[in-house]
């Protein structure tokens, strides 16, 4: 690793908050619009009239789809769909039938075409990463018989005024469709206006790679929670509750906080296990333009609002009134506590994760989470002193309370970046007591390749970078990329998009010959010489150094 080159890329968003709005603003102006206008959207609209379809309109729907999807996927959720759609019509909520039916249908949209088969190979590469069954095997990993997810664009929200972008990227977690109509393939969701941007996909490694992997084990998420608890309780957490800036009745709550927030928290520490520590640069560049987004929406509709911090430092809406203090059971109209964790605590998360790295060059980890540190520490400035946590949060069996309080913020950080380390290292029962580090890790042959790539894409606008590493290295080699040269966003997604069209075409799933094929990908012995060889001058051009050997394979 070319040491001084990481430092002099990084240092570029470590400045100040100047210089990284800037960077921000750069995107939103010349190429990203993360929410669009109803009507306005590049891809075609919902194709039903009403909130819901008719019964002949989403079995149209679906059968102008279905053709194009592989055998496998036909099976595990177009013939569940289509034997109880009945009661699929029926129970599922009015939102939910757009990326639901058009999993199916946004197969058939030519102008969907090359961005759908680009996020499904990526979506079809994080899941290998922890559930493919021959990776669990070799582990000795309770084996999960599951597809990857599918991949689907919204178009726009129905609703009059509503923005595409509001409502995404997030998950249906194949649980969840398994009640609803019997399928057994779970659907990741992005917005349509994400689909031209590529380098903004490292996100979905929390969707994927983190939320499918947490359900795929019945019991890990439970035993996840008592973690959490006992973390805080007579764990190594109890000696941050020892602060005196802790108010009565607070030092139980972050305990209650952490078990509350822990899928969403080992979502952001399996997509550093995944993606590696640029994920941390891509998460924060992403709530920073959603934060900016939101910002110039609510202005256009003159609501005045300018947020103190680039990112935010509390959920929840603070000091409103309720009724009583304590519920019981459920409550549609109830204003829980968001079960991410607040915006600014996910970054803390993050760098908890890249420090817990057990396969990782220690100068890696120092170089990456310094300079994450400091980036945080500008994306917090002007924010306060604490952490705002407001809504109703579970406390005991069916009872919830209602908080609103003020946290201290250096507690906070340091219980984030706790819950980072150990959640990446602990072993689980669940697991036959092994860590998520025994399946899947980011070490120094994947960074690497990713910095092979990241030096080609950064060195002109031309060369690609097909069949360079798998879809990880690729997403994160072009963040470093883009970090060196801001101005080549452009060029660096372009070339990522044709990758992945590479990696679409090649996947064990979604590839013509599929997972068995019957001619073999493999070269031969000299062939396979002659293309190693063809590889380090390619990268003996751009560095003075061995190119990389090992490349992590999930084909």
């Amino acid at each position: 690793m070319g040491y001084s080159k990481l430092t002099r890329t990084l240092k570029s968003i470590q400045g100040s908050r100047k210089d990284f709005e800037s960077i921000l603003d750069k995107l939103l102006k010349q190429h990203i619009q993360l929410f669009s206008r109803p009507g306005t959207s590049p891809f075609p609209a919902i194709p039903w009239k009403q909130n819901s379809p008719t019964s002949k309109e989403a079995l149209k729907a679906i059968t102008r789809g279905k053709v194009f999807l592989p055998l496998a996927y036909l099976q595990a959720y177009v013939d569940p769909l289509l034997e109880h759609l009945p009661t699929f019509l029926t129970r599922c909520p009015d939102r939910y039938y757009e990326p639901l039916l058009g999993a199916i249908y946004n197969h058939a949209d030519t102008s969907l075409q090359y961005p759908l088969r680009q996020f499904s190979a990526v979506l079809s590469n994080f899941y290998r990463s922890f559930l493919d069954a021959r990776r669990r095997a070799n582990v000795d990993f309770p084996s999960v018989a599951q597809l990857p997810p599918l991949a689907v664009f919204l178009s726009r929200e129905p609703e009059e005024g509503i923005f595409s972008g509001e409502f995404g990227p997030f998950s249906i977690p194949v649980n969840q469709i398994r009640s609803l109509f019997g399928g057994t393939v779970g659907v990741i969701v992005l917005p349509s206006t994400y689909a031209f941007h590529p380098l903004l996909w490292s996100v979905l490694a929390h969707e994927v790679g983190g939320h499918d992997m947490l359900h795929a084990d019945k019991t890990l998420l439970p035993e996840m929670e008592d973690l959490a608890k006992q973390c805080f309780d007579s764990g190594p957490g109890q000696y941050l509750l020892k602060s005196q800036k802790l108010k009565h009745g607070q030092k139980e709550l972050i305990g209650q906080l952490w078990s509350y927030w822990i899928e969403e928290a080992a979502a952001d520490v399996l997509a550093v296990l995944n993606v590696g520590p640029s994920y941390g640069f891509s998460l924060a560049i992403f709530m920073g333009l959603l934060s900016r987004h939101i910002t110039e929406y609510l202005n256009r509709l003159h609501i005045p609002y300018q947020p103190p911090s680039l990112i935010r430092l509390s959920s929840g809406t603070p000091k409103v009134t309720d009724p009583e203090a304590v519920q019981t059971g459920s409550n549609p109209n109830r204003a829980d506590v968001d079960h991410h964790p607040v915006d600014i605590l996910r970054l803390y998360v993050t760098l908890g994760a890249i420090e817990g790295l057990n396969a990782y060059s220690p100068d890696l980890i120092k170089q990456y989470a310094t300079t994450l540190e400091q980036l945080i520490e500008i994306c917090s400035e002007g924010g306060g002193d604490s952490i705002g946590v407001h809504g109703w949060l579970p406390v005991q069996g069916e009872k919830w309370r209602r908080i609103d309080e003020e946290l201290d913020f250096g507690v906070m950080r340091d219980s984030a970046r706790l819950m980072g380390r150990l959640i990446g290292n602990t072993k689980f029962q669940a697991f036959n007591n092994h860590s998520f580090q025994d399946l899947e890790t980011w070490d120094d042959h994947d960074e690497e390749t990713a910095e092979s790539i990241w030096t080609i894409l950064a060195q002109n606008q031309q060369e690609g970078v097909r069949d360079m590493g798998d879809d990880a290295h690729l997403l994160a080699g072009a963040t470093l990329a883009f970090l060196e040269k801001h101005g080549w966003y452009k060029s660096i997604s372009n070339r990522l998009g044709q990758a992945l069209e590479n990696s679409f075409d090649r996947d064990a799933y979604w590839g013509v010959l599929g997972a068995e094929p019957a001619v073999s990908w493999s070269p031969d012995p000299y062939n396979k010489k002659i293309l190693n060889f063809i590889q380090k001058k390619k990268a003996e051009v751009t560095r003075k150094k061995k190119p990389v050997q090992k490349i992590r394979s999930r084909k």
